[in-house]
């Protein structure tokens, strides 16, 4: 008679569980843990920076090793050409950028002020009494507030996750130079600590956390980088106002899948609206043929269907994120739930084949 108890899935039960309950019981001992939250919160920020600088510029130290510069030449003149480009964008952008920034500061009281006076003109038009233009505009003033007051807590969070900017400034090219010349040997350390037997199926995990990461990372940079473009060309074509700093705020709201680029067009909408209606339609237009753009032609070259992620799951997965890591969530949830994907699939895989096996 076999006993259940001392079968391997008892085991690894238990073990799970006892892990699981010493984790929890630790978590209620606070001078415990607190150091290993603020070491955790002192490094995750320069890692995950590392990871994201690595995925772009692994391209371009690969194109260097295939004209046959040894690694660390490559790596070198990777980040030379990244510096310069950095510079010369700041050169030729830095100007125009502060002067729109200062001119939107400036002009934002008077927006402000037409857009309630508009209102108030619609409220003392006849459709008031088909329309409560009252509720409709306190609707409005607390989203705008609610906005605000959000966008405010998340630049300050922001801010003083950068309090150690200075050491991170100086870790993170150290951490990516290692990154980029010692990731082959970084694969093989781990295949190291897995018996022989699963060396294989681990290297084909690796490899698809790999590929996965890398797709959603590189290509997302590139179709947040080319709507950028599009809506500055768009936006200077209807001469609307500061379309360099609204430009720039929808290509990063872009690196959010699906709601990025609905955040992204709140500004250019609010600055139009004091310009008159005839601007909001053309900042549409603008928005809607941009998207057109991307989702036909753009998206599906660059991304792909390497995630092959069902789009309800990724709205699922953004206002998972959202909820529980803000602003951040938004950013990692759907790479983190690819790597996550590709080890599942990989594991079931294995599984599949060895019960297969034990079957025949």
């Amino acid at each position: 008679m076999c006993m259940w108890y001392k079968g391997k899935f008892y085991k690894y039960a238990t073990a799970i569980i006892m892990i699981l309950v010493i984790i929890f019981m630790l978590s209620k001992i606070d001078f415990f843990l607190s150091p290993f939250r603020r070491f955790l919160a002192t490094i995750f920020y320069p890692i995950l920076a590392t990871v994201f600088l690595y995925y772009i510029c692994r391209p371009l130290v690969k194109l260097f090793m295939k004209i046959r510069l040894p690694k660390w030449a490559a790596i070198l003149a990777t980040f030379v050409i990244v510096i310069a480009f950095i510079v010369f964008t700041s050169t030729y952008t830095s100007s125009i950028l502060t002067s729109q920034l200062n001119q939107l500061v400036r002009d934002f009281p008077k927006s402000y002020e037409w857009i309630k006076q508009a209102t108030r003109d619609l409220m003392d038009s006849p459709w008031h009494q088909y329309i409560n233009f009252e509720d409709l505009q306190n609707k409005l003033i607390s989203f705008a507030q609610n906005f605000t007051r959000s966008l405010t807590s998340i630049t300050f969070n922001f801010l003083s996750r950068l309090a150690n900017f200075g050491t991170a400034l100086f870790t993170v090219p150290f951490m990516l130079y290692y990154f980029l010349k010692d990731d082959l040997q970084f694969k093989e350390y781990i295949l190291k600590l897995v018996p022989d037997k699963h060396a294989q199926n681990i290297r084909t995990i690796l490899k698809d956390v790999d590929t996965a990461l890398s797709s959603y990372i590189t290509g997302q940079l590139i179709v947040a980088s080319a709507i950028g473009v599009m809506m500055f060309i768009g936006f200077s074509i209807i001469r609307l106002k500061y379309p360099l700093v609204m430009a720039i705020f929808a290509a990063v709201a872009c690196i959010i899948p699906y709601f990025g680029p609905w955040i992204g067009i709140i500004p250019a909408a609010f600055v139009s609206l004091s310009e008159g209606p005839v601007m909001l339609l053309k900042v549409i237009i603008v928005m809607l043929v941009v998207q057109q753009i991307d989702n036909n032609f753009i998206s599906p070259q660059i991304m792909g269907k390497n995630l092959n992620i069902h789009p309800v799951t990724v709205i699922l997965l953004l206002l998972g994120g959202s909820s529980l890591f803000g602003l951040l969530g938004l950013i990692i949830i759907i790479p983190s739930y690819a790597a996550v994907k590709a080890v599942a699939l990989n594991v079931y895989r294995m599984y599949l084949s060895k019960y297969v096996k034990k079957e025949a």
